[in-house]
Protein backbone atom coordinates (compact mmCIF):
# COMPACT_ATOMS: atom_id res chain seq x y z
CA UNK A 1 0.00 0.00 0.00
CA UNK A 2 1.13 3.53 -0.66
CA UNK A 3 1.25 5.91 1.61
CA UNK A 4 2.72 9.53 3.16
CA UNK A 5 1.78 12.79 1.85
CA UNK A 6 2.49 13.22 -2.07
CA UNK A 7 4.28 16.43 -0.77
CA UNK A 8 3.88 18.28 -4.17
CA UNK A 9 6.14 21.22 -3.04
CA UNK A 10 7.23 22.31 -6.21
CA UNK A 11 3.70 22.70 -7.17
CA UNK A 12 2.97 24.76 -4.66
CA UNK A 13 5.50 26.94 -4.96
CA UNK A 14 4.37 27.34 -8.34
CA UNK A 15 0.50 28.25 -7.04
CA UNK A 16 2.00 30.71 -4.42
CA UNK A 17 4.17 32.50 -6.64
CA UNK A 18 3.53 31.77 -10.06
CA UNK A 19 5.39 29.85 -12.26
CA UNK A 20 7.57 32.93 -14.09
CA UNK A 21 7.27 34.68 -10.89
CA UNK A 22 9.36 31.28 -9.29
CA UNK A 23 12.12 31.61 -11.86
CA UNK A 24 12.74 34.52 -11.29
CA UNK A 25 13.24 34.48 -7.67
CA UNK A 26 15.37 31.26 -7.61
CA UNK A 27 17.92 34.48 -9.09
CA UNK A 28 16.68 37.61 -7.73
CA UNK A 29 15.53 36.29 -4.34
CA UNK A 30 16.97 32.69 -3.71
CA UNK A 31 16.50 33.13 0.13
CA UNK A 32 12.64 33.87 0.01
CA UNK A 33 12.22 31.02 -2.27
CA UNK A 34 14.26 28.84 0.15
CA UNK A 35 11.64 30.27 2.87
CA UNK A 36 8.78 29.30 0.97
CA UNK A 37 9.96 25.83 -0.16
CA UNK A 38 11.26 24.99 3.46
CA UNK A 39 7.97 26.00 4.90
CA UNK A 40 6.21 23.65 2.44
CA UNK A 41 8.67 20.65 3.14
CA UNK A 42 8.20 21.15 6.42
CA UNK A 43 4.23 21.21 6.28
CA UNK A 44 4.36 17.59 4.04
CA UNK A 45 7.10 16.04 6.36
CA UNK A 46 5.26 16.80 9.48
CA UNK A 47 1.84 15.57 7.83
CA UNK A 48 3.66 12.45 6.74
CA UNK A 49 5.79 11.91 10.43
CA UNK A 50 2.15 11.53 11.65
CA UNK A 51 0.82 9.16 8.81
CA UNK A 52 3.97 6.75 9.51
CA UNK A 53 3.60 7.00 13.21
CA UNK A 54 0.16 5.73 13.19
CA UNK A 55 0.44 3.44 9.85
CA UNK A 56 3.90 2.91 8.83
CA UNK A 57 4.04 -0.52 9.61
CA UNK A 58 0.72 -1.05 6.69
CA UNK A 59 2.17 0.57 4.17
CA UNK A 60 4.83 -0.63 1.73
CA UNK A 61 5.87 2.24 0.07
CA UNK A 62 5.87 6.66 0.82
CA UNK A 63 5.01 7.98 -2.49
CA UNK A 64 5.62 11.19 -2.94
CA UNK A 65 5.32 13.45 -6.52
CA UNK A 66 6.40 16.74 -8.44
CA UNK A 67 6.83 17.24 -11.82
CA UNK A 68 10.22 18.56 -12.47
CA UNK A 69 10.03 19.11 -16.58
CA UNK A 70 7.37 19.11 -19.11
CA UNK A 71 6.70 17.12 -22.24
CA UNK A 72 9.39 19.11 -24.18
CA UNK A 73 12.44 19.20 -21.09
CA UNK A 74 12.87 20.18 -17.66
CA UNK A 75 11.05 23.06 -15.84
CA UNK A 76 14.44 24.03 -14.52
CA UNK A 77 18.45 23.75 -14.89
CA UNK A 78 20.11 21.34 -13.67
CA UNK A 79 21.73 23.66 -11.46
CA UNK A 80 18.75 25.23 -10.06
CA UNK A 81 17.36 21.51 -9.43
CA UNK A 82 20.68 20.72 -7.59
CA UNK A 83 20.11 24.20 -5.55
CA UNK A 84 16.62 24.27 -4.83
CA UNK A 85 14.79 20.66 -5.36
CA UNK A 86 17.58 17.86 -4.87
CA UNK A 87 17.76 18.90 -0.76
CA UNK A 88 14.37 19.17 -0.11
CA UNK A 89 13.73 15.56 -2.24
CA UNK A 90 16.74 14.05 -0.18
CA UNK A 91 14.84 15.17 3.24
CA UNK A 92 11.33 13.75 2.34
CA UNK A 93 13.53 10.79 0.98
CA UNK A 94 15.26 10.31 4.40
CA UNK A 95 12.16 10.66 6.58
CA UNK A 96 10.55 7.42 4.40
CA UNK A 97 14.00 5.88 5.21
CA UNK A 98 13.86 6.93 8.81
CA UNK A 99 10.51 4.64 8.99
CA UNK A 100 12.25 1.91 6.87
CA UNK A 101 10.10 2.65 3.87
CA UNK A 102 11.02 2.53 0.36
CA UNK A 103 10.63 6.23 -1.57
CA UNK A 104 8.99 6.11 -5.09
CA UNK A 105 9.08 9.86 -6.97
CA UNK A 106 6.39 10.16 -9.23
CA UNK A 107 7.11 12.98 -12.10
CA UNK A 108 5.65 13.54 -15.04
CA UNK A 109 7.67 14.48 -18.12
CA UNK A 110 10.12 13.11 -20.69
CA UNK A 111 12.29 10.14 -18.85
CA UNK A 112 15.23 12.47 -20.43
CA UNK A 113 14.47 15.29 -18.47
CA UNK A 114 14.36 13.48 -15.43
CA UNK A 115 17.80 12.08 -16.37
CA UNK A 116 19.02 15.25 -17.12
CA UNK A 117 18.02 16.78 -13.68
CA UNK A 118 19.19 13.56 -11.76
CA UNK A 119 22.54 12.76 -13.36
CA UNK A 120 23.30 10.39 -10.48
CA UNK A 121 24.15 6.65 -10.79
CA UNK A 122 22.80 3.75 -9.24
CA UNK A 123 25.09 3.37 -5.94
CA UNK A 124 26.47 6.88 -5.76
CA UNK A 125 25.75 9.18 -2.76
CA UNK A 126 24.21 12.57 -3.54
CA UNK A 127 25.14 15.95 -2.29
CA UNK A 128 22.92 18.09 -0.89
CA UNK A 129 23.56 21.40 0.87
CA UNK A 130 26.97 20.27 1.05
CA UNK A 131 26.23 17.34 2.82
CA UNK A 132 26.99 13.88 1.51
CA UNK A 133 24.07 11.66 1.92
CA UNK A 134 24.74 8.28 2.80
CA UNK A 135 21.85 6.91 1.43
CA UNK A 136 21.91 6.74 -3.04
CA UNK A 137 19.01 9.19 -3.93
CA UNK A 138 18.18 7.92 -7.72
CA UNK A 139 17.84 4.55 -8.96
CA UNK A 140 18.78 3.01 -5.39
CA UNK A 141 16.34 -0.15 -3.73
CA UNK A 142 15.41 2.48 -1.14
CA UNK A 143 14.31 4.83 -3.79
CA UNK A 144 11.96 4.09 -6.98
CA UNK A 145 11.24 6.47 -9.87
CA UNK A 146 8.16 6.03 -11.94
CA UNK A 147 7.72 8.50 -14.89
CA UNK A 148 5.04 9.22 -16.41
CA UNK A 149 5.40 9.56 -20.10
CA UNK A 150 1.97 11.77 -20.57
CA UNK A 151 0.07 11.79 -23.58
Amino acid sequence: MLGGDWSPFWHDAIDLLGMENLHFKMYDEPGLLDAVLQHVVDYYAAVSRHLFDAAADALDIFLIGNDFGSQTGPLLSPAQFDRFILPLLARLIDLGHAYHLPVQLHCCALPTALQTLARARAGESMECGGKRSATPLWLSPGAIIAVDHGV
